[in-house]
């Protein structure tokens, strides 16, 4: 278990930038390349299989509000919603959209525990350079049912408290509708900010060796002193993802094109902020780095 009672100092994200944009060299390279390939297809995949549900919703939602807007113009008393969106077209959008969010879901939580395992095996590699892969992947199969647990419970907490606001925020837009709209357009970021103090779940129940439940005060302690920046680290790249997602979207042409360039932005976007967690994680917890984790350089032999 690697130590951590005590936080180092966190630095900013420039100082981090040199090793977290080198996603490629992660100590065994075939298996990187490998790895990488396989998040590439598995969220294109996930995409594409989830891109014919998107168009349903999308065709529903404008039937829908085209009928609303010709039966305004005609008699705008006749207006009645309950005559367009009916019980038929209500189930449509539910399946339409529990299809939608099934497949990207599943895309984004396997493509999430590879860029997990990716972490893991650099952070072992920087630590222990001579240790066989099979030893990494024995080590990470015996602490995912803890890291399955964790999430559950981190994930489960954010819907709650999502749910919760939501009632919260619907009896203050009762009273004063701006202020609801307010708080209302605050929850991303406050669950930016939730998921930026807790970045060092997944690293310390992997490294760390804490328990499913142990796991959020040991994080909570490790960064004592230092959230301020872990939170502006993290904060640089949820802007940068909005920058490559902006990116995806502006891409003209085939939508499968536009598909793939997202996929492929977004896996090289998450496995350097896999990345950046690992070196923030080390510098917090003091984790000492084996001196001679660099490639060796080949030295022209001597005359």
């Amino acid at each position: 278990m690697q130590p951590e009672n005590r936080t180092g100092p966190i630095k900013s994200l420039i100082f981090y930038m040199k090793d977290a944009i080198r996603f490629h060299d992660a100590g065994v390279p075939v298996v990187v390349q490998v790895m990488f390939v396989l998040m590439v297809a598995v969220l294109f995949g996930g995409y594409v299989l989830a891109l014919p549900y998107a168009a349903d919703l999308n065709r529903i939602s404008v039937g829908v509000i085209t009928k609303l807007q010709e039966m305004s113009a005609a008699d705008p008393k006749s207006a009645d919603i309950a005559s367009v969106v009916t019980p038929e077209v209500t189930a449509g959008m539910i399946a339409g959209l529990g299809s939608f969010l099934g497949w990207m879901l599943t895309a984004k939580i396997l493509v999430q525990a590879l860029s997990l395992f990716y972490a893991y095996l650099w952070h072992l590699k920087r630590v222990t350079p001579d240790l066989p892969f099979g030893m990494a992947v024995k080590g990470f199969l015996m602490k995912t049912p803890r890291l399955i647990i964790n999430n559950l419970i981190f994930y489960g907490l954010i819907v709650l408290a999502g749910v919760a606001a939501s009632v919260v925020f619907s009896l203050i837009g009762l009273i004063l509708p701006p202020l609801a709209v307010l708080l209302a357009s605050a929850i991303p970021i406050l669950y930016f900010v939730a998921t930026s103090v807790f970045a060092f779940r997944d690293m310390s129940v992997l490294v760390g060796g804490t328990g499913a439940i142990r796991t959020f005060p040991a994080v909570w302690r490790l960064t004592a002193g230092c959230r301020r920046a872990v939170v502006g680290n993290m904060m640089m790249m949820y802007l940068l993802g909005m920058a490559v997602s902006w990116v995806a979207v502006g891409i003209s042409g085939q939508a499968l094109v536009a598909t793939f360039i997202a996929a492929f932005l977004e896996v090289i976007l998450l496995l350097i902020t896999q990345r950046l967690v690992v070196r923030m994680y080390e510098d917090a917890s003091g984790i000492v780095i084996h001196p001679h984790v660099a490639l060796p350089v080949e030295r022209p032999a001597s005359s």
